[in-house]
């Protein structure tokens, strides 16, 4: 989703799961809204751009580069500053 989870929410969830099945009916509804997705021609690549294959992979940002993106984004307003958790969760449900 976007969130990093902590080692112990993750096994939390990890151990909540354990021995669950997914129903038939619930398999075909998840097939059913996955059918049909187009994707860009850009969106096909980045999913092919995945470990060593990625332009990025193996190297790191310079020092002046790390301070260039900081600068910039000094000031910029977070996008979910006064934003309840609870209501962003949702939306990404």
């Amino acid at each position: 989703m976007g969130r990093k989870l902590s080692e112990k929410h993750k096994k939390k969830l990890l151990e909540s799961n354990i021995g669950k099945r997914q129903t038939e009916e619930t398999k075909r509804k998840i097939s059913k809204t996955k059918k049909g997705i187009k994707f860009t021609k850009k969106q096909k690549e980045n999913v092919n751009n995945k470990g060593d294959k990625n332009p990025m992979f193996g190297k790191q940002h310079s020092k002046e580069s790390k301070e260039k993106m900081s600068k910039k984004k000094k000031g910029c307003i977070p996008w979910n500053k006064g934003k309840r958790l609870n209501k962003i969760i949702k939306q990404n449900k």
